[in-house]
């Protein structure tokens, strides 16, 4: 070999060592490698081709892998870990009819943010009768799963082939209740062991932010930006204006602005003139609301109390003209009250009496910089039927007890992992079709920071992850109950969406089955004795009113009528059946109720 020749070989294999060595040296650990490849596979159903195709489920939330044995399995999995879906967030993400038309249509997923979010996730349809349905985390198309030895093919048939070795460097996540087609009830007892409580997924559900602000500090880009980072699709945004909402279309709606700038309030120092451009630009239908107004507001460290910054009376007749504008355009007005003088809480109870078709939303769940008070809130809540609360501001209230706005420390517990504690819990549970999420960002004098930590910790002077401190705080409710109030309640009341069904898992013969309830009323701790087939839940309404619920059942829980009672005392019900279901119907008065409902025979 000439020398040229020779040297020429050594430089390619001194290069090709190098690049050995460093490929080496970049190399990935063997724990990213897996969560790198639990990641790429999340949503997936795999199919283990060294051993005899088992099917495994890698959960999107947790990156586990759960063993899919036969149809109940798949069954208990596809009840365990869904998600609800409203009707007209399910029309928005495409569908297919089998598994065929799936093979041979196109990806959706670059052009639908909704399917994209939602790939690989098993959805529960809260409006009709918990119809399951799977978003292919491939295709983006969803494909309905009628029971579970359909949804055991499809998820077979759109199953991707993995080596053993792969598939275990994916964690097990152990047993699914219900998903041992085996398991015998315990000796003695009708009633089934099998948990149909799916965990409350609050990472992907809708989330509507009821209340922040417009600064000048922040672009409309960043506010964007921000929302989409933290998973909100839509705000109302104060001092926004029907331009902005119309150049982002679903993203935003505004209210008519009432300015305090300069003092005094400059809203309340224009007079009718004011109220006659309120009413005008109602008139357009470009605007969701009024507000917020600041009636009796303390800024700064100036805590109650005291002398407020700001004091409207909330009896003033012109805002009493706001009120009745309120009422005939069918918008929310919102605004912004401590209770804390004598004098201003009795001019507060005539403003909330002043008009019972107004929809009235009381900022800041009613006390902000006062120490959080539920057993008033209850107390409003119960004789005004027609105020919500929004929860604005909480979450940047995180002084220690006892200092006044110490508000985070009462709501969340910390020996449960921040989430809302026993009392509060009740609180929201019982009420939450009159609570609205909302994050205050763009409020107050650190308005910018709080954008800036509204889905991360990026600045000081403001809670980090705004929107995740709500979402962690509510986990431990009901699915539909977070859902009112992270999304439904605003869309009740700033889109004119008609609510949706309260949707609940339960559990007969190592089954689960979809229930719902239809109502104005709040509906919480709702429970099914399978041995007695009777149902119980909590109804929450103001008195003077008269609530009504719709309980839809499978037929299989129970057939024939069923005796309907409220707080102990039977009632007047009305049943129909179909060979699907049974649905119940009827009427209680106002307040908190217990409603029981019993059947008279069992299928």
């Amino acid at each position: 070999m000439a020398l040229w020749d020779y040297t020429r070989a050594m430089k390619k294999r001194l290069i090709i060592f190098l690049a050995l060595a460093l490929l080496i040296a970049l190399a990935p650990t063997d724990q990213s490698r897996a969560e790198a490849l639990a990641n790429k596979l999340k949503g997936r159903i795999l199919l283990q081709v060294e051993s005899h195709g088992e099917a495994w489920y890698v959960r999107s939330k947790d990156l586990k892998r759960y063993y899919m044995k036969d149809g109940a399995a798949a069954y208990s999995i596809m009840r365990f870990f869904s998600l609800g879906i409203t009707d007209a967030d399910l029309a928005k993400i495409p569908q297919v009819l089998n598994t065929t038309e799936m093979k041979a249509s196109a990806s959706a997923c670059a052009g639908n943010a909704l399917a994209d979010r939602l790939k690989g996730e098993i959805l529960l349809q809260t409006e009709q009768h918990g119809e399951a349905w799977y978003v292919d985390p491939v295709k983006c198309r969803a494909i309905y799963m009628k029971d579970g030895a359909v949804a055991y093919d499809v998820m077979r048939f759109l199953g991707f082939g993995v080596f053993t070795r792969d598939l275990e460097t994916i964690p097990d996540g152990g047993q699914v209740p219900g998903a041992d087609s085996t398991a015998q009830e315990p000796s003695g007892s009708s009633a089934s062991d099998v948990s149909c409580a799916a965990p409350v997924d609050t990472t992907r559900m809708d989330i509507f932010d009821a209340h922040a602000h417009l600064s000048s500090n922040v672009s409309v880009a960043q506010i964007i930006s921000e929302m989409d980072k933290a998973g909100v699709n839509t705000t109302n945004l104060y001092s926004g204006t029907p331009a902005i909402a119309s150049q982002y279309p679903g993203r935003f709606v505004t209210f008519v602005d009432t300015p305090d700038s300069p003092q005094p309030a400059t809203w309340f120092t224009q007079g009718q003139a004011f109220a006659t451009s309120v009413e005008t630009q109602l008139k357009t239908g470009n605007y969701s609301g009024i507000g917020e107004t600041n009636l009796r507001y303390y800024g700064g460290n100036n805590y109650p109390p005291g002398t407020p910054d700001i004091y409207v009376p909330p009896d003033s007749a012109l805002w009493l003209q706001l009120i009745d504008l309120s009422a005939k355009y069918h918008v929310p007005i919102s605004f912004h009250f401590v209770p804390d003088n004598d004098a201003a809480n009795t001019a507060f109870e005539t403003m909330l009496g002043h008009n019972k078709d107004a929809v009235l939303i009381w900022a800041h769940l009613g006390f902000n910089n006062l120490t959080l008070n539920r057993t008033v809130l209850n107390d409003y809540l119960l004789r005004y039927p027609n105020l919500y609360l929004d929860t604005a501001g909480s979450q940047n209230m995180q002084n220690p007890l006892p200092q006044p706005n110490s508000n985070w420390t009462l709501l969340a517990d910390a020996s449960n992992n921040g989430q809302l504690n026993k009392e509060w819990k009740q609180f929201f549970a019982t009420w939450n079709s009159r609570i609205l999420f909302g994050s205050d960002a763009g409020g107050g004098s650190n308005g910018l920071e709080r954008w800036l930590n509204y889905s991360g910790d990026v600045a000081d002077g403001a809670t980090p992850n705004a929107v995740q401190h709500w979402t962690n705080l509510l986990a431990n409710l009901e699915s539909s109950a977070v859902q009112n109030i992270l999304s439904g309640n605003a869309k009740t009341l700033f889109l004119k969406e008609q609510p949706a069904p309260y949707s609940y898992s339960v559990a007969s013969q190592e089954q689960c089955y979809a229930l719902t309830v239809s109502s104005d009323s709040s509906i919480s701790d709702l429970t099914f004795n399978s041995t007695t087939h009777t149902i119980a839940f909590t109804s929450a309404d103001s008195n003077e009113t008269t609530g009504s619920a719709v309980i839809t059942i499978p037929t299989v829980l129970a057939g024939g009528s069923f005796m309907a009672s409220v707080d102990g005392q039977n009632t007047t019900s009305q049943t129909t059946s179909n060979t699907t279901s049974t649905t119940v119907s009827l009427q209680y008065a106002g307040g908190i109720r217990s409603i029981t409902l019993t059947a008279s025979s069992t299928p």
